[in-house]
């Protein structure tokens, strides 16, 4: 049995998205042996152009981590790709540390991420949803991978 839920706009439905998510984490528990899809870059439809890859490389790594087993994404973005064919990917790494509660030492980090923080994605999310995606996608800003 195969799962496909819809990827909607984190710009317009932060509520949706973060269903989605959990949705995907409860998956292996209510149909076990089951797989899950989606239409990842969804995600990212109405955001800044300069923030899109980001969202969905963060999302794929969210979603990844909750379980999810293909996704329909930008087969052109070779970052993207790279994540989705490795599980020891940094910033999968990274993301499955953040999401299981772990503290990231902000000292590894470069001063990009301050930008990235306080870039207009802040303006479309939640507190809550900006310290979530924000610090995951301090990921893509890593200086070294020491401390993956």
């Amino acid at each position: 049995m195969w799962f496909d839920p819809i990827v909607v706009p984190v710009s317009s439905q932060q509520v949706q998205v973060v269903f989605c998510t959990n949705f995907m984490a409860m998956i292996p528990e209510i149909a076990p042996g089951s797989k899950s899809t989606c239409g990842l870059s969804n995600v990212s439809n109405g955001a800044p152009e300069k923030l899109r890859p980001i969202l969905n490389q963060v999302y794929l790594c969210m979603l990844r981590h909750n379980s999810l087993k293909v996704a329909i994404l930008d087969a052109l973005d070779k970052d993207i790709l790279s994540i989705a064919k490795n599980d020891n990917h940094p910033m999968q790494k990274l993301v499955d540390r953040l999401m299981n509660g772990e503290t990231i030492d902000s000292s590894s980090l470069n001063s990009d991420v301050n930008l990235l923080l306080s870039s207009s994605i802040s303006s479309f999310l939640s507190t809550e949803d900006v310290a979530v995606l924000g610090g995951i996608a301090v990921g893509k800003l890593v200086k070294t991978s020491k401390n993956l």
